[in-house]
């Protein structure tokens, strides 16, 4: 459903892309389910112990667009050019703050809404 490249903690800065599939994406957004939104940012935000500063959606589906975590503007932010769909990391300075953000997302890619899962696993 979705990888990450170019993840290396150890280098200078913690830059990644994460890839979407984009049926995937697609299934995702094509949902209405803005109560899903709700309880996902409230569970993901127990997981993190309140470190998540900001989780945010496209429209009303299931599409993750940006997170944001605690630190200067440090996130992840979605992008789609023609039929691909990323994610890339904006001042992430740190080992710590690369992995809280790929816990997040990987969260989030496991409690999605039954109609998907049924359909991609």
């Amino acid at each position: 459903m979705y990888r990450v490249k170019g993840l290396d903690p150890t280098g200078r800065g913690c830059r990644f892309t994460i890839y979407l599939n984009s049926d995937f994406a697609e299934a995702l957004k094509s949902l209405s389910v803005p109560k899903r939104q709700e309880n996902t940012k409230e569970s993901l935000s127990k997981m993190m112990e309140g470190m998540m500063s900001n989780l945010k959606f496209s429209d009303d589906s299931y599409l993750l667009t940006n997170i944001t975590v605690a630190g200067q503007s440090t996130g992840l932010d979605f992008y789609r050019e023609r039929n691909e769909y990323e994610y890339h990391t904006h001042n992430v300075d740190t080992a710590s703050e690369a992995m809280e953000i790929i816990a997040i997302f990987a969260k989030w890619g496991r409690i999605r809404p039954s109609r998907i899962e049924r359909r991609f696993l």
